[in-house]
Parts: C-alpha cells; sequence; structure tokens
C-alpha cells in the first residue's frame, strides 16, 4: 500500500549519473581493477577511479558506484577476517562469480560468444560467416 499523500524524496546524483559515457569508462576501470587486485576497499578503488576521471569522485560518489554494481550483480562485499592490523571488520569488494546453468542455449556459441553483440543478419558478423559454429556442431 501507498499513501496517497506521500511525496518520494528528492535523490542526490553526482553529475557524471548522466553522462553515460563517462559511467561506463569508470565502471569498467573499476571492475578491471577488481579482476586485477581480487578485493580492495572503497578507498583504494576510489583512488583507481580517480585516475581516469576528469573530476576527482567524492567517496560517496564511488560508493554510489559501487553500489550499483553490487545491485546489478557484478560486485559483492565482505568484511574482511584478518589477522592483520586495521584490516579486520573493514568492508572491501570483489567480483561476482556468476555460473549459469549449463543448458541448450548457454552452450550454443551465441550464449557465450565475444563479439554476439556485433553479430546481425547482414554485416562482417554474421550466423552464416560465424566461426565458431561449425566447430560446435563438429563437437
Amino acid at each position: 500500500y501507498i499513501l496517497y499523500n506521500l511525496e518520494p524524496a528528492a535523490i542526490h546524483k553526482p553529475p557524471f549519473w548522466e553522462d553515460e559515457e563517462f559511467l561506463e569508462v569508470i565502471t569498467r576501470h573499476c571492475l578491471n581493477y577488481l579482476a586485477e587486485k581480487g578485493f580492495a576497499g572503497i578507498a583504494d578503488i576510489r583512488t583507481q577511479v580517480n585516475k581516469h576521471a576528469t573530476d576527482p569522485l567524492k567517496i560517496d560518489e564511488v560508493q554510489m558506484l559501487i553500489n550499483t554494481l553490487i545491485y546489478d550483480g557484478k560486485v559483492e562485499s565482505f568484511k574482511k577476517q584478518a589477522t592483520l592490523p586495521g584490516m579486520k571488520g573493514k568492508v572491501f569488494y570483489k567480483l561476482t562469480k556468476i555460473s549459469l546453468p549449463r543448458n541448450g542455449l548457454t552452450s550454443t556459441p551465441c550464449g557465450v560468444c565475444p563479439v554476439f553483440d556485433k553479430c546481425s543478419d547482414n554485416g562482417d558478423i554474421t550466423p552464416l560467416t560465424c566461426v565458431y559454429i561449425p566447430k560446435w556442431l563438429e563437437y
């Protein structure tokens, strides 16, 4: 149920949130950094992202980006239970390991094709010129 007289609160969005190209670039850098490091804290992620940002991002803006990646299922958070000083109980982030169930659709070449988004009925990459389908059919 929703109250009829309830007004939603204004949502603060950082200026870069409207620039899809910039958002895609910093998201890619963030994911690549996590893939390279294995896991990282928000301060390390912010430092890495700001290397590629024209305007430095604030910690809460980077946290917004990380939260979006968590909601998208690409990143997960965890608390480090380490004996090293200063690391116990801190929140870290790592890439989510997604395993798709194997079925007829995910085992076809199109289901895991690296150029799927460039494939079309006419163009350089088509189902007729695909190099992966014949290998899959032989298997």
